[in-house]
């Protein structure tokens, strides 16, 4: 994904982002009259829809779309979209907002070059992979070749990943298939780890 055009952020700009992440959607709207743009970047890179994101703050994230706020706004290093900020702090609302509005689900972000729903998995938000998958996100895998599937068997807590496992397996993901970045399917993962509730899941599936 290429990165967003920079334009970089005044002090009007600077005082939307800060209105965008604990404000209100009035308080958006005036500050952008008085000029505020909604695509300014900050010195780190972030637009006001990231800092709206972070926070969860779904009025805010609606006003600044509706403003035209660039929803693939990606930052500098990590091109994090807003929709992968949401993902990335555990936001299920600002993410249903994000999606509504058109984000993509299918940029890979981060050192790893990951989805939303690899972020997602990892995190054991199987709320969040349900709101990705009803929106079309698939087993596209990262950068490195690991699948959504695989991430969610090697996610650290293996009690919150079960249900994150189940979702996946129910959306038609294939236990068998082979991660690249592993070489390992998924079933194989879950024995080698010793996932043994995930382990039963997956094989449920056969």
């Amino acid at each position: 994904m290429a990165k967003t055009k920079r334009v970089k952020a005044g002090p009007l700009d600077d005082r939307l982002r800060v209105i965008a992440e604990r404000g209100s959607a009035a308080e958006v709207e005036a500050c952008i009259r008085e000029g505020a743009r909604v695509a300014a970047v900050s010195d780190a890179g972030y637009t006001a829809l990231h800092a709206a994101a972070s926070q969860g703050n779904v009025p805010t994230i609606e006003a600044l779309i509706r403003a035209g706020a660039p929803l693939e706004a990606a930052l500098d290093n990590a091109l994090t979209t807003p929709l992968g900020c949401a993902v990335g702090a555990g936001h299920l609302a600002a993410v249903v907002a994000l999606l509504a509005a058109g984000a993509r689900h299918d940029v890979l972000y981060g050192r790893a070059r990951e989805t939303a729903l690899h972020s997602a998995v990892r995190r054991g938000r199987a709320d969040i992979a349900r709101a990705l998958l009803a929106a079309g996100a698939t087993a596209l895998p990262s950068k490195a070749g690991m699948t959504p599937l695989a991430a969610a068997v090697m996610a650290g807590d293996e009690e919150a990943n079960v249900e994150t496992v189940r979702v996946l397996v129910a959306a038609g993901m294939d236990p068998s298939a082979t991660s690249a970045a592993s070489g390992a399917s998924a079933v194989a993962l879950a024995k080698q780890l010793g996932r043994t509730n995930i382990l039963a899941v997956l094989e449920a599936k056969k």
